[in-house]
């Protein structure tokens, strides 16, 4: 017999500088009373949960003035692309892919459009496999497949993490780049799975950059682990 979803309902905490919320197999979703303020917040992490029936924009921008850091890790992955039209402002974008069967470039893109006063853009490809390249997975939306409406004006620093495949890098780069931005920085880091970086690889990558770009890259190369950096 399936059990009907039930709200927990959350106090407003206005001492509280940290809340960590986490509603795993308990057929729970959160709900905030829509008055009140969490005044001294600074760091909210929400998992588990529908993100569609929780008006993250309110109660980040409304009851949390002083909120820094925002985690969410919600459920129904389809449905939270589909749902999300826009997300509090932010300096710093951290995507977290866990999936090792869903496309992610459509995911990227939406959440760019929708959060494009960031400076900072963090990827972390920690599924065994990712594919960047568009397919028929539900993920990727037809609107999302377009950089058309993207502004990364602000955009200062990409770094992409825990890649497996040197070509996961390469076509992930050259994705991103494709938006005609100019970071500052691109940071590349390897697995501690993947073996040894080549130069031709390394040059291949920093050839997406403008020449005012400075792409680093962590991992073994030559024999040598260490920071390898291309302008």
């Amino acid at each position: 017999m399936v059990q009907r979803e039930q709200e927990l309902q959350l106090p407003v905490c206005e001492k509280a500088t940290v809340i960590h919320i986490r509603l795993s197999q308990l057929n729970l979703q959160p709900s905030i009373p829509a008055t009140g303020k969490f005044e001294a917040l600074r760091a909210l992490s929400i998992a588990c949960f529908d993100f569609t029936k929780l008006d993250v924009e309110r109660v980040v921008s409304l009851q949390c003035p002083r909120l820094q850091k925002l985690a969410l890790e919600p459920i129904h992955y389809q449905n939270f692309v589909k749902a999300t039209t826009k997300l509090p402002g932010c300096k710093t974008l951290r995507i977290i892919l866990l999936s090792q069967h869903h496309e992610f470039a459509s995911i990227v893109l939406h959440l760019l459009r929708i959060c494009d006063g960031i400076r900072r853009l963090d990827i972390q490809l920690l599924g065994s496999e990712h594919k960047v390249s568009f397919s028929d997975c539900p993920c990727g939306l037809s609107e999302n497949k377009s950089s058309e409406g993207i502004i990364l004006n602000s955009l200062e620093e990409v770094n992409i993490s825990y890649f497996r495949k040197y070509k996961d890098a390469v076509n992930l780069l050259r994705a991103l780049l494709r938006w005609k931005f100019i970071p500052r920085r691109v940071s590349i880091h390897a697995s501690p799975l993947v073996g040894s970086l080549s130069v031709e690889t390394c040059k291949k990558i920093a050839s997406f950059s403008h020449c005012d770009t400075r792409v680093e890259f962590h991992g073994w190369l030559n024999g040598s682990y260490g920071r390898h950096v291309y302008m």
